[in-house]
């Protein structure tokens, strides 16, 4: 029976220490320092995130806070990555990414996240690959073979995406023994998630006008379900029900709760609530998740917030 192990986000050191407490086993977190937010300023207050969480109140803001973050969870034996993982980058942020490297590298983080392939090459084949390379749901690993060329790259550990299926993940991770694979587990709420995303990150502001994010008018469309859209933005969606099937693939090894976008305490209800599905005895998942969190049991009955469906 696989040993999973809870990956939890944080946005600053206090939400470190208190993910560590709530029974967090390794910890992801971005940065956005004060040189990057004044060189990818855009729109009249967007910043061009190099994380896909362009607040900056979601990301840490020194280099100095980082790697105070490293020596708490290393110091709690526990294992900490660095989100670098926008869709894509523009030819200037270039020579500022090789240094957000080299400092993730000099930090000694456990693992590097990344989305866009060509960091692979950029960063990891120059001979400097200290910090294992963790790849992003974002890029939609959907087979085998490309795990496999991931892995040729030099890739540790595999996010799969959310529109996945167990029959999916069980067939790539079983015919990758050697990669470690992640899976989302809670709070991704959007159906338009990992590489189908729509949303506009970082360009929401164009000539002083607030843009909605593209899935936001979509929802609205009276063709498109919007009140269930509604319903499982405003809801936690979940994949506990799946933790027995997951447990019996020995390379699954965390079970990812997104939300550096949210507050402290909502942060550290989720992991709480991962803890303690983790550690009960009971596969009674539904009834826990709704006494939890005040959902309707209906709603959960028909996986409203269900992650994966087939369960």
């Amino acid at each position: 029976m696989n040993d999973l192990k809870i990956f939890a986000p944080a946005s600053n050191l206090n939400e470190i220490e208190f993910q560590l407490n709530e029974g967090a086993d390794e910890l992801y977190i971005g940065l956005i320092d004060s040189v990057w937010a004044k060189k990818y300023h855009r729109y009249a207050a967007a910043v061009i995130s190099p994380n896909r969480r362009e607040g900056l109140s979601y990301n840490f803001s020194a280099w100095d806070e980082l790697e105070k973050a490293v020596n708490i969870v290393h110091k709690a034996n526990k294992s900490i990555s660095f989100a670098l993982n926008a869709h894509c980058y523009s030819n200037e942020t270039l020579d500022d990414l090789r240094l957000i490297v080299d400092n993730v590298y000099n930090l000694n983080f456990d693992y590097l996240i990344i989305e866009d392939p060509f960091l692979l090459d950029y960063f990891i084949m120059d001979g400097v690959n200290k910090t294992k390379i963790n790849l992003s749901g974002d890029t939609m690993v959907l087979n085998s073979q490309s795990a496999k060329w991931f892995q040729k790259k030099g890739v540790s550990r595999i996010t799969f995406p959310q529109n996945i299926t167990l029959k999916e993940i069980e067939i790539i991770a079983r015919q990758n023994p050697m990669i470690e694979f992640e899976v989302f587990m809670l709070n991704g709420k959007c159906i338009f998630n990992s590489g189908t995303c729509f949303c506009m990150h970082g360009f929401r502001f164009i000539d002083g006008n607030v843009l909605p994010p593209l899935c936001a008018n979509i929802a609205a469309v009276r063709d498109c379900n919007s009140q269930w859209f509604q319903k499982r933005i405003q809801g936690i969606t979940c994949g506990v029900c799946a933790i027995p099937f997951l447990r019996n693939i020995d390379n699954i090894k965390s079970l990812k709760i997104v939300g550096r976008d949210i507050t402290s305490s909502s942060k550290m209800s989720l992991t709480k609530f991962m803890k303690m599905i983790l550690s009960t005895a009971s596969d009674s998942y539904q009834e826990i998740y709704c006494q939890y969190f005040g959902t309707n049991k209906s709603d959960c009955q028909n996986k409203i917030n269900c992650i994966y469906h087939e369960v």
